[in-house]
């Protein structure tokens, strides 16, 4: 569930609009994640109790998560995102703020839309999301990204300038009742992939 918050974090935050066609194919690209981790000193319904991180020698990451919600979320009204980028990962003093994205319309239909880049993502997730997203436990397993739809979706440049900074999004989402719900934050670079 919050794997497909982070894609949408990432395709927003970094989406140009294409002003020619003829452009050269992407590159072979991987989201690599550095760290995934619940807000700290927030306490939201939805808990993530841990969470791992795995590469392939090709460089593709893939994420695996167990999560607990304590309160049922009949559906979520709004998603904001505060997106910083850094130069490294290791000091906070490289970092610029880049905005903040806030998304309120459609967010259950979104979520489960299989034309998404999360949508990968969102099928390791058991049980399924759906709205309303009933309290228990969920187990997110190999989840990855599908650069290819990032691409379809946001255009071939989406990764112009981004291969030399780490990105950190601070992830919110509300309920019903406009009270924050999941809290988390990913940590994430892209880099090219051998074939």
């Amino acid at each position: 569930m919050h794997f497909w918050a982070f894609i949408l974090i990432f395709t927003a935050a970094h989406a140009k609009i294409q002003v020619s066609t003829a452009r050269a194919p992407p590159p072979r690209a991987a989201m690599q994640f550095h760290a995934f981790e619940q807000c700290k000193g927030v306490e939201t319904p939805f808990l993530m109790r841990n969470s791992s991180i795995t590469r392939s020698r090709h460089g593709a990451a893939a994420f695996s998560a167990d999560f607990f919600n304590h309160k049922v979320l009949k559906t979520f009204s709004k998603l904001e995102i505060t997106m910083t980028k850094c130069a490294d990962a290791v000091s906070y003093n490289t970092c610029e703020y880049e905005g903040t994205h806030k998304f309120s319309v459609g967010l259950c239909q979104l979520i489960t839309s299989p034309t998404m880049p999360w949508s990968s993502s969102v099928n390791c997730l058991q049980p399924p999301v759906r709205c309303p997203l009933a309290t228990g436990a969920y187990a997110l397993r190999n989840a990855t990204v599908d650069m290819s739809a990032v691409f379809k979706l946001a255009g071939p440049g989406i990764l112009d300038g981004k291969f030399d900074n780490i990105y950190k999004a601070d992830v919110r989402v509300f309920n019903e009742k406009n009270e924050m719900h999941i809290c988390f934050t990913a940590t994430y670079s892209v880099k090219r992939i051998k074939n």
